[in-house]
């Protein structure tokens, strides 16, 4: 039983790193995102951020139905789940609850955005302090490692685990994502299973198959390519914990208890994936492009977005940048520095006595060289060379296109590796400066150094946010100021008379705004053969001198001269960006 300062050590942690968390957020964006009634940043930067909030805005709207994450009014007369707009599912469901008390324009992804920076903060922090207390590079009950930190007192501990716990705040794919692919930013999901791994001796059989649960639910809930990340960490905890107590007890009861954990983690995300609507209607679950969404050998060292020392280094493929990567200098430092730590611990002992002995560190090994293989595979590069390409075929790529942008996975790598630099190096410190009380002072203050390097190295993509994110925006929709009508008439549906991805949100919005829906969109999985032969049937209408008076009709400006002899009835106005629309 742990005692009660142990849990409220904890508690203050996590609520330390949740505030740094905070800090670091507004920081990084500001404070402006945060009101809820502020939308106009959602429009002027990357199509994805659009999409994110313009699926919600429509799935608020829509009337609720079973699965309860279907939106009937984005691609009408098809159905498609808030799944596919990355709309963060879990949130979407909750605010569209309390839809009837909030106003059009709100929003949460400012809010989402902080709490994925507290909550990395919180549980980076309680995985660093676990593994400075306890033993990452020995199995849990290494009593050498333990004697050896038995002088880094608990305050220094908390201290270190909370400083620690920025470098995995300001971590270049969390800034990469946030508020580009919005959901994917919830990386603490990694960390929080982690710390699962790292903590299973504490929690009951019980409360392991709850947390197992949970994280599959979370996944889901917020991204589903935290599934095969977050399972790939959940069965190396089942694996080790297979071997470790394998050896005290019964192997096969304690097999069959870890089957069901993994099981229920697969059941709880297949659930909420189906109470969403992840199997619904027209939507199919793979994409193209598998093996060009893939990361580059480069990628721990290529700072693509900006760096204070390094430049950008090619790749092969513009879409690499889904492996994107970059451990940023103080992690790159201390990763030399953990090499050689482990080096020599190794040469102490030999290698295979090394990894028997610690068997944490050799089931995360494993981890790390799987998810490094899956994000690179199928084609192997270094910079634009390309070392080796496995083609696959149209069954096998359909396939592994469920997740398609596999460079994604090296995310887990990225997080392994900052445990393994900054614990190794705090036990290098530690052993170094030995009991001495001075020592303890030395120690926090080299890892301050090297946790600001991390920081300033990553100052070129924070100012470039701050520039974006801080100043008041303003959204200009290429609808404002059309007049479509006189009176009280309504319009009930905007009808795309071609399949391109153009004006698509801003007439989404726009027709949000008049409570009102469109025949395409842009989703996560295209549905083009039903949009298309939705368009054909419009076509066919207005060719025939059927035109609707509830319906306002999109064309490009090169369509209208082969529609106008078809379109007496319409009265056409003209919209910026080259386009048309006709009401009758």
């Amino acid at each position: 039983m742990k005692s009660s300062s142990f849990r409220k050590d904890k508690l203050i942690l996590f609520l330390t790193g949740c505030a740094l968390g905070a800090a670091c957020f507004l920081w990084v964006y500001g404070a402006r995102i945060l009101n809820p009634l502020y939308d106009a940043w959602l429009f002027n930067t990357d199509i994805d951020l659009k999409q994110h909030y313009i699926g919600f805005c429509h799935y608020r709207m829509s009337p609720w139905h079973f699965p309860i994450g279907l939106i009937d009014t984005l691609s009408y007369p098809v159905s498609m789940s808030v799944i596919y707009t990355d709309s963060i599912p879990l949130f979407a469901f909750v605010f569209k609850l309390l839809s009837p008390v909030l106003p059009l324009d709100f929003q949460y992804f400012g809010i989402f955005g902080i709490m994925c920076f507290m909550l990395m903060g919180g549980y980076s922090s309680l995985l660093v302090h676990t593994l400075i207390k306890g033993s990452i590079l020995g199995s849990s009950d290494d009593n050498i490692a333990r004697s050896r930190f038995a002088f880094v007192d608990r305050n220094l501990a908390l201290i270190l685990s909370a400083v620690c716990s920025v470098v995995f705040i300001l971590s270049s794919t969390v800034l990469q994502r946030m508020f580009y692919h919005t959901s994917l930013a919830a990386q603490w999901i990694i960390i929080a299973a982690m710390y699962v791994w790292v903590n299973r001796d504490e929690y009951t059989k019980r409360g392991v198959l709850i947390r197992y649960l949970l994280l599959g639910f979370l996944c889901v809930g917020i991204h589903t390519y935290f599934v095969p990340m977050v399972g790939s960490i959940l069965l190396a905890s089942s694996v080790e914990t297979v071997i470790r107590k394998g050896q005290e007890g019964d192997k096969g009861r304690i097999i069959r208890t870890e089957v069901i954990n993994i099981l229920s983690f697969c059941v709880s995300g297949l659930i909420t994936l189906f109470v969403f609507g992840g199997f619904y209607g027209a939507s199919k679950g793979f994409g193209e492009g598998i093996g060009s969404f893939t990361a580059n050998l480069n990628t721990f060292v290529n700072p693509l977005y900006g760096s204070i020392v390094f430049k950008p280094m090619r790749i092969l493929y513009g879409f690499q940048y889904e492996g994107y990567a970059y451990l940023g200098l103080g992690i790159l430092i201390l990763s030399v520095i953990a090499a050689v730590y482990l080096i020599k611990a190794v040469k102490g002992s030999g290698l295979k006595s090394y990894l028997k002995a610690h068997l944490r560190q050799t089931v995360g090994l494993c981890l790390f060289v799987v998810n490094l293989f899956i994000a690179v595979f199928p084609t192997a590069a270094i910079n634009d060379f390309r070392i080796i390409g496995i083609p696959l075929g149209q069954t096998l790529g359909r396939i592994l296109g469920v997740f398609r942008s596999n460079g994604r996975f090296i995310w887990t790598c990225v997080y392994l590796i900052y445990l393994c630099a900054l614990v190794c190096f705090i036990r290098l410190i530690v052993s170094v400066f030995d009991k001495r009380l001075k020592g303890r002072d030395i120690i926090l203050k080299m890892v301050i150094v090297a946790v600001l390097f991390q920081v300033l190295d990553f100052t070129p993509i924070v100012k470039e946010k701050q520039g974006y994110f801080m100043p008041m925006q303003a959204h200009i929709n290429p609808w404002e100021g059309v007049t479509l009508s006189d009176g009280d008439k309504k319009y009930d549906e905007f009808v795309f008379l071609y399949n391109e991805n153009d004006i698509i949100m801003d007439t989404a919005y726009f027709a949000y705004l008049n409570g009102a829906k469109l025949n395409n969109f842009y989703y996560a999985r295209p549905i083009d053969d039903e949009v298309n032969a939705n368009i054909a049937g419009w076509l066919g209408e207005v060719r025939s001198g059927k035109v609707r008076d509830d319906v306002v009709y999109i064309c490009r400006n090169e369509d209208y001269e082969e529609l106008s002899p078809y379109t007496d009835d319409l009265t056409w106005h003209k919209l910026d960006k080259g386009h048309m629309a006709g009401v009758k």
